[in-house]
């Protein structure tokens, strides 16, 4: 799967409860030398609940990516990593617009993480 490819995955959650969402695939491990055979796939999650605004999330509007049902948000800081067979559909691909604003928000994210560390060690 090729990155800003958005399926409906099924899921556990940390309440142990079974979901289904939709994600945005952020990296196929297939692709990735190091691991190679792998069917693993890194993605963030998309949602419809608008109250979940903040710093880390992207606004996925029907106008860039008609395939969606309804606007949504990506969650920048909920990174997944998910397994190949947990997919029920692919659905669409972000607009390169919007998944450009999505990775350079996911990779604000993880270098915030990554400070954070570095001045805790």
């Amino acid at each position: 799967m090729k990155a800003g490819t958005v399926v409906i995955c099924d899921y556990i959650n940390f309440e142990g409860k079974a979901k289904r969402a939709l994600f945005v695939v952020l990296q196929d491990e297939q692709f990735d030398p190091s691991n190679r055979g792998t069917i693993n796939f890194t993605a963030i999650k998309l949602t419809t609940q608008f109250d979940m605004v903040g710093n880390y999330t992207v606004n996925v509007n029907i106008e860039e990516n008609p395939f969606l049902n309804a606007p949504c948000l990506a969650s920048c800081s909920k990174i997944h990593t998910l397994h190949k067979h947990q997919i029920s559909r692919v659905i669409g691909k972000l607009s390169p617009n919007t998944f450009k604003k999505v990775y350079i928000t996911t990779h604000n994210f993880l270098s915030e993480i990554n400070r954070q560390m570095l001045s805790e060690i």
